[in-house]
């Protein structure tokens, strides 16, 4: 007699285990959404900081930003304006290289309803590329229309990016002035390094 296995409903097991897997789930659900709520809000460990939500980002032309202290980002927005014959040293010359980015405006050509700025451009020794509007006369030396809405079509360009730093240049003419015989140049130079 005590051998024999004792047969019990299925059906009476399984009603009973209900509520309590429904409170099991309410309770894991409820600590799941506690343990989120408690990590985004503490301090973070890695900064030291406490976590940012986004809302108080703001941004402002300034000439440097500061991300970590091993990251750093110059950037330099600058309107220039120049006549034939005159130049425009953007960064200090230094005293032994000379020149280390300079603007030459050369000349101001009008083909008919069309203008472009013929520009010089000293950058460091380096050789600038240009938007396919820019007809390219020489070595670093190119004529440049208006810019229209696609600027990078009608710019002078540099970029380079190197392991863990990035450089850009881009020029654009924002007007030419046939009456005063002055050309508005947009010049926009950003240098960044990040950690490995």
């Amino acid at each position: 007699m005590c051998d024999e296995p004792v047969k019990m409903d299925s059906s009476s097991l399984h009603i009973l285990e209900i509520p309590q897997l429904i409170w099991f789930a309410v309770a894991l659900g409820a600590t799941l959404i506690g343990i989120g709520v408690y990590r985004r809000w503490r301090p973070s460990v890695h900064t030291g900081r406490a976590r940012s939500t986004g809302a108080d980002v703001t941004y402002s032309d300034a000439p440097t930003v500061r991300v970590l202290d091993s990251q750093h980002f110059d950037r330099l927005r600058k309107p220039v304006h120049l006549t034939p014959g005159d130049h425009v040293d953007i960064l200090p010359a230094h005293p032994v290289i000379g020149p280390r980015f300079r603007i030459i405006l050369n000349g101001i050509s009008v083909d008919g309803s069309h203008e472009a700025a013929h520009i010089t451009v000293v950058y460091g020794g380096l050789h600038v590329s240009c938007g396919p509007l820019v007809k390219e006369l020489g070595y670093n030396e190119f004529l440049v229309p208006r810019a229209g809405r696609d600027e990078a079509r009608s710019s002078v360009l540099y970029y380079r990016e190197s392991g863990h730093s990035l450089e850009f240049m881009r020029l654009k003419v924002n007007a030419i002035e046939r009456n005063t015989r002055t050309v508005e140049i947009e010049v926009v130079q950003m240098r960044g390094r990040w950690p490995g």
